[in-house]
């Protein structure tokens, strides 16, 4: 995924990420119950550079942040609701997925 182009070409700095399609990022290569549906949050900083990791997500419905069931890892540490600054090389593991920040 470009990140950087999804949130210049729409504008936005918040990106939704999990098992349900109803995410910005879908993830499909597997229908792992490690991944929550609503699994976690991709942010942006005002010049679209540097990008936040977050776990869990907020849920209108329930009116509160929820954080995901089995958690979100950078580089084998764990994320929080406070998030994580991430840096090109970093390996975000969400479930049994693993996706790597690479520079465009």
């Amino acid at each position: 995924y470009n990140l950087t182009q999804m949130a210049l070409s729409t504008g936005r700095k918040l990106f939704t990420m999990g098992r349900t399609s109803q995410n910005d990022i879908h993830i499909t290569e597997t229908q792992s119950s490690y991944i929550s549906r609503f699994h976690c949050v991709l942010e942006t900083d005002a010049n679209f550079r540097d990008w936040r990791i977050v776990d869990g997500q907020w849920r209108p419905d329930e009116r509160q942040w929820v954080r995901s069931t089995n958690g979100t890892y950078v580089n084998s540490s764990e994320v929080t609701e406070k998030g994580f600054w991430m840096q090109v090389g970093d390996i975000i593991s969400i479930g049994d997925t693993k996706l790597k920040l690479e520079q465009q």
